[in-house]
């Protein structure tokens, strides 16, 4: 097992940070967002005097919109000790209400099929648009209380750690900033930390007030331009964002793709993202070049329509593009960091690996 630290935050700081914090105005709370609320359900609380982060953990993401782990799995965590799984529990989308009310709400919301395995920490992750930020940001408050219930609810209540993740933009970025400040506020009298994804674009921008952060190494390349190899990682992708060092005062841990999928493209434009990348069948598909097959003959895909001449490419991220954009990344990137992060449990894409390559992709 991994060796354990604690990074330490005083509370005399958590104090001077909050201390010109306004009450927040009590808003009606939308069928939304309390469909899964138990109202006899609470957290204990009480400040702490100190929050531990506890860093070195072996960790992977979930991203699926049904929690079930297949034996594979649940043998997979075991093996490779993975301590902590970051489990996205919805996505807030800028959408009318139950009252006909256009605002911030949860969708997508995973449904739970299997219970939480032993001795793995949870952390919920909501997914949020940014029309959600750029429209109704404040909604701190109902959207921690619907990831406590679901916490209840499911079997992970004692979690110590909440994470958004948000692609935001210097024209989101102060509302982004906002939502988590107001969120940070919130989990300290519960002594939970807030994490927040962070993307390349990113890091040249200001440092979100959050407690660390999980910086994405995937979906490096744009999905939209012909040119593109492979938009899911690249070393020529991230390289550009980082010619030169960058200090960024944050506790970072580095995330690794190891999913693949397929684009679809026609006449050079961007048709649709394929999860199926097995395309030997000669009927139907022409290998060209460069793991991209040409469309034989019409047919329907994963409810798409795939015409002759239409080309699909395969992409997946290799171990030593992986290994490469890692040296890369811990060489220029001049941050306390906290270890690798797999993005995400899933059979199809990790058993591309070995089961050493996991474990240094981890390390």
């Amino acid at each position: 097992m991994m060796e354990k630290m604690k990074y330490y935050i005083l509370l005399l700081g958590l104090c001077l940070l909050g201390c010109n914090n306004q009450p927040s105005k009590q808003k009606k709370e939308s069928d939304n967002w309390n469909c899964e609320v138990d109202t006899s359900m609470c957290i204990a609380s009480g400040a702490l005097s100190k929050l531990d982060i506890e860093i070195s953990k072996r960790s992977i993401y979930y991203w699926k919109t049904t929690f079930n782990l297949s034996d594979w799995d649940n043998e997979f965590l075991i093996t490779h000790d993975i301590e902590r799984i970051y489990l996205r529990l919805f996505d807030v989308a800028y959408k009318f209400d139950y009252d006909g009310e256009q605002k911030s709400v949860p969708i997508a919301t995973t449904k739970f099929r299997c219970k939480i395995p032993d001795n793995v920490e949870i952390v919920p992750v909501a997914y949020i648009t940014q029309e959600a930020i750029r429209n109704n940001p404040e909604f701190h408050e109902v959207l921690y209380k619907r990831i406590k219930a679901m916490a209840t609810k499911h079997g992970f209540k004692n979690f110590k750690e909440i994470q958004l993740d948000c692609d935001w933009t210097k024209s989101t970025r102060d509302k982004f900033f906002g939502l988590c400040q107001n969120m940070r506020n919130l989990l300290r009298a519960d002594s939970i930390l807030l994490s927040a994804t962070i993307r390349l674009h990113q890091l040249r921008d200001s440092v979100p007030p959050v407690d660390r952060g999980v910086l994405m190494l995937y979906n490096t390349g744009s999905i939209y331009d012909s040119e593109t190899e492979n938009s899911i990682l690249s070393y020529e992708d991230v390289e550009p964002y980082l010619k030169s060092k960058i200090q960024y005062n944050l506790l970072l841990s580095l995330a690794y793709p190891t999913y693949s999928w397929s684009i679809a493209t026609r006449n050079d434009k961007f048709l649709c993202i394929l999860h199926q990348t097995d395309f030997s069948n000669d009927k139907l598909y022409q290998y060209v070049w460069n793991n991209t097959f040409k469309v034989k003959e019409y047919h329907i895909l994963e409810n798409h329509e795939m015409f002759e001449d239409d080309l699909i490419r395969k992409e997946s991220p290799s171990f030593d593009e992986i290994s490469k954009v890692k040296k890369l990344v811990t060489e220029r990137i001049t941050s306390s960091m906290e270890g690798s992060v797999i993005y995400h449990l899933d059979h199809n894409g990790l058993s591309r690996f070995t089961p050493n390559e996991i474990d240094k992709i981890l390390e």
